[in-house]
């Protein structure tokens, strides 16, 4: 079974269920394990291009209404498109919206078309920061059709919010914004400006309003966000992201000269993670202050809970707090930082570190391969055996870094321009990375057990990170019998899972496995027979 992750928004394999992009689940080659011969069909006049089965009636639609992709930059022009499936002679199509909340459609201009294609038009005079109602309308000379009512927003640069065209952001108005639909993506287009957060336009003294409870993907794409300004000393969750949890994936996002003020959990990028929300290749410099005694205030990251991850990151911001205060993280309790380092100058009135303020061990903690600065952070420690501390000549200099793979993620500058010559995070397209390698080492084709209790061994590899992976087996009917997910961390991993079979007889199994940005793989099928008699 799979579910469409463009449509639902949802980017982890839940329970059986494999995730795939719109494309995909309307493409054949997906469904190659079906019965397509005399169960299932895909005809893009059925079921909305999905597959349906054969000898249903389906009702076929005259008109389909398609996702809006792109907008012009001033949000008052939108481009609708449809298609039109079954013409009758020359038949004229249009689009009729409206604001969310009205009654009254608005017709658009009309074209007239008379065979089956997809169309646009444009539609000016929207209200910007507005949520649309719309569909395609085809009319001949006896009938009236409709396509289904979609909705699209007249503020970002461009994109539907899906995995696949993520909302882009193109100035600190619509990255304000984000927080408004906090379960979607998004995709910075080039550098922004948010200076204006600093006591101008909409902001006032108190300054941007930190994105809460977000769980979807917001890709930096490289570029900086400068100038950003929150000054909220009296309240807690204070950074661009409030809070980050489950699902939530930051990457290539670039903070400078961010100043940042709150009470308690603060960070310049994010002021609290848990659940498995994830940072990657992202940076800050600047200012960040926590005003209460245990201020849990970091350089980049303020608290991390449960399974949170931080990965090829670094920090040279100015950290200043009360107890629990890091270069790069302020508390640390059963998370994961990896290949990460600060550089900033660390004040606190206890743990109080170069790196990590405080740190809670058990559980998924783990944190390898991460660096402090123990000359410019004014620090001795790096708080706890989470990080080493070096020279500021060993941290601009790329044999420190072993385990930093600066082919694809890092970069160095060894006349010191670039970030005065400490590793970089270029600019990583990571939405066009490859899929993980997969190897079934075993069992493999034409293997025997003589035990009911199976052990697969599956070795994963990707040139990102891994996120998870799903093992499903067939029996000799080609009938499902089992499926184990699980999530798993790292570069390289090998892992061993058990399947306990309730009978004899040879068994097809197949990995699929994903990495953090949502590439997927499938490996190819293998057997193996259970015989104990």
């Amino acid at each position: 079974s799979m579910y469409d992750m463009d449509s639902s928004r949802v980017m982890r394999n839940h329970g059986d269920a494999v995730l795939k992009t719109t494309t995909e689940m309307k493409t054949a080659s997906t469904f190659n394990d079906w019965n397509t011969d005399s169960i299932w069909e895909i005809d893009t006049s059925k079921n909305y291009g999905y597959p349906s089965l054969r000898g249903i009636d389906y009702q076929t639609q005259i008109v389909r209404t398609e996702k809006v992709r792109e907008r012009f930059s001033n949000y008052t022009i939108a481009t609708l498109k449809g298609r039109l499936n079954v013409p009758d002679g020359s038949t004229t199509v249009f689009f009729q919206y409206r604001e969310d909340g009205d009654s009254t459609w608005i017709n658009s201009s009309n074209i007239s078309i008379s065979s089956e294609q997809e169309y646009e038009i444009n539609v000016s005079g929207l209200t910007s920061r507005t949520v649309y109602e719309y569909r395609a309308v085809a009319q001949n000379s006896t009938t009236l059709s409709f396509g289904d009512t979609l909705e699209f927003i007249s503020f970002f640069a461009g994109g539907d919010g899906s995995y696949t065209y993520p909302y882009q952001v193109s100035d600190v108005h619509e990255l304000q914004e984000v927080g408004n639909y906090r379960t979607h993506h998004f995709r910075q287009i080039n550098d922004i400006n948010a200076s204006l957060t600093n006591g101008q336009s909409e902001w006032g003294s108190t300054g941007f309003v930190p994105i809460h409870t977000f769980s979807g993907l917001f890709d930096g794409r490289g570029y900086d966000i400068s100038g950003l300004y929150i000054n909220r000393p009296d309240n807690d969750y204070q950074g661009l992201f409030g809070y980050a949890r489950n699902t939530a994936r930051i990457r290539n996002v670039h903070l400078v000269d961010a100043l940042v003020t709150g009470r308690y959990h603060v960070g310049a990028l994010l002021a609290h993670s848990k659940w498995g929300a994830q940072i990657h290749n992202s940076s800050s410099n600047g200012t960040v202050t926590g005003t209460i005694t245990y201020s849990n205030v970091g350089g980049l990251v303020g608290s991390m809970y449960y399974s949170s991850y931080v990965i090829d990151s670094h920090s040279h911001a100015r950290v200043i707090g009360g107890s629990r205060a890091g270069g790069l993280v302020g508390l640390n309790q059963y998370a994961r930082i990896y290949r990460s380092y600060a550089t900033g100058v660390v004040t606190g009135t206890a743990e109080a570190y170069g790196f990590i303020g405080r740190t809670v061990t058990g559980g998924a903690y783990y944190c390898v391969d991460n660096y402090w600065d123990k000359e410019t952070s004014g620090k001795t420690s790096g708080g706890g055996s989470a990080s080493v501390g070096k020279t500021t000549a060993q941290m601009k200099t790329q044999s420190t870094f072993a385990t930093f793979n600066f082919d694809t993620t890092w970069g160095i500058d060894n006349n010191s321009v670039i970030n005065e010559g400490y590793p970089f995070n270029p600019m990583i397209l990571l939405a066009d990375d490859s899929s993980p390698e997969i190897t079934m080492s075993s069992p493999v084709n034409n293997s025997f057990s003589d035990n009911l209790n199976v052990s697969l061994e599956i070795e994963l590899e990707d040139d990102l990170a891994l996120d998870n992976y799903t093992v499903s087996i067939w029996n000799q009917t080609m009938q499902l019998v089992e499926t184990i997910s699980s999530g798993v961390v790292g570069k390289i991993s090998q892992v061993a899972e058990y399947f306990a079979s309730a009978y004899d007889g040879i068994f097809t199994w197949r990995i699929r496995a994903c990495d953090f940005v949502g590439n997927c793989g499938n490996s190819e099928n293998k057997t193996f027979a259970v015989d104990t008699i």
